[in-house]
């Protein structure tokens, strides 16, 4: 071989390895905040806040785009005179949303959320709803997640939040067989990723309001194949005794990702029509409607897996923790009201 045919074929190899190199470096990982949650007596998430310097809780909804506060609150918060009317056909519960407004700082730890839009809660305008001695403004939505990294840890009743980092390998820090799908948001912001139910490619999206894990039941009917006067289904009252739901074990997967015997509720959504046209996924999601899925996992399955939110990458990775863990005690969590010393507004992926 020519001394000249030596150098280029060394050249080339040192050029071929440099992007695997490159791909190899560890994720620099810039936390915000991190902070242990709690879980109210129906099975919601409820995280620590400070709103305009009052401190209490926000449901964690991560399974819903749109944020609200219940009017009840709006006094107290010195924000009654700031609501105006709504630019978006939206409804909570069933109710059409008429007023929003603008929240100077929504704390989160000590990641700020400064300027966000609200919607003002229709129903029930007196309804003021405390946790353990302290108000629960409204709801925290998977929109606030589009400007941050999150990690989901509910096997240990722990959030944290990172700044957003395009990484060239994994950002998962933790020990564990990791599994990566891609991680899609609608125009409300809500978090969505596909998921195998039964072999079927279904959107869904993290349910941190309930224990339950739900599907849509005109999709379970028209895709799946059951019903709920299908065999193997079975019929439940829930707390209240006022509503008798339809469980059914099904098996879920997404690449690698394998949960078998998972029960999932059917519940009917009226304005969800299943369909796999013109979705960016390539899952079956709800024709023509944003702010929600056809299929969202609930507390139950979230504390088995460990979850990292990678809005940049647009990623979501899963850990299986495992179902036998041994389980973590409650923790009493009381939110702190204090100096803020790190920001994650709308402009933060700017």
């Amino acid at each position: 071989m020519s001394r000249m045919l030596r150098v280029l074929c060394a050249w080339l190899v040192a050029a071929l390895a440099v992007p695997a190199i490159a791909a190899a470096r560890p994720c620099e990982l810039k936390q915000i905040s991190a902070m242990e949650v709690a879980v109210g007596p129906n099975g919601a998430v409820l995280v620590p806040v400070t709103i305009e310097g009052h401190a209490g809780f926000m449901v964690l909804r991560l399974d819903s785009g749109l944020p609200w506060l219940y009017q009840g609150y709006l006094e107290e918060l010195g924000l009654q005179k700031a609501t105006r009317g709504v630019v978006i056909d939206a409804h909570i519960n069933g109710h059409k949303v008429e007023r929003e407004l603008r929240v100077k700082s929504t704390r989160l730890g000590l990641a700020d959320f400064t300027d966000w839009n609200y919607l003002v809660l229709p129903e029930n305008p007196a309804m003021r709803p405390r946790f353990r001695g302290y108000p629960v403004y409204g709801t925290m939505s998977s929109v606030f997640m589009n400007v941050v990294d999150m990690e989901l840890n509910l096997a240990e009743n722990r959030i944290a939040l990172f700044r957003p980092n395009r990484c060239d390998s994994t950002p998962v820090y933790w020990e564990g067989e990791v599994t990566a799908v891609p991680l899609y948001t609608d125009r409300s912001g809500l978090m969505i990723f596909p998921m195998e139910v039964e072999g079927t490619r279904i959107e869904a999206s993290l349910n941190t309001t309930t224990p339950m894990s739900v599907i849509a039941s005109k999709l379970a009917k028209r895709y799946l194949g059951f019903d709920a006067s299908s065999p193997g289904i079975e019929h439940q009252t829930l707390p209240g005794g006022r509503e008798v739901a339809s469980f059914r074990a099904v098996s879920l997967t997404s690449k690698g990702l394998g949960i078998h015997n998972a029960r999932v509720m059917l519940r009917d959504f009226d304005k969800c029509d299943p369909t796999i046209s013109g979705k960016e996924s390539g899952a079956i999601g709800c024709r023509d409607m944003y702010g929600m899925t056809p299929f969202s996992i609930g507390t139950d399955l979230l504390k088995q897996l460990r979850i990292f939110a990678s809005v940049v990458d647009r990623k979501i990775y899963f850990t299986r923790v495992g179902s036998a863990a041994a389980p973590v005690p409650a923790p009493d969590v009381r939110p702190v009201a204090g100096p803020a010393d790190a920001r994650a507004g709308p402009d933060a992926l700017k």
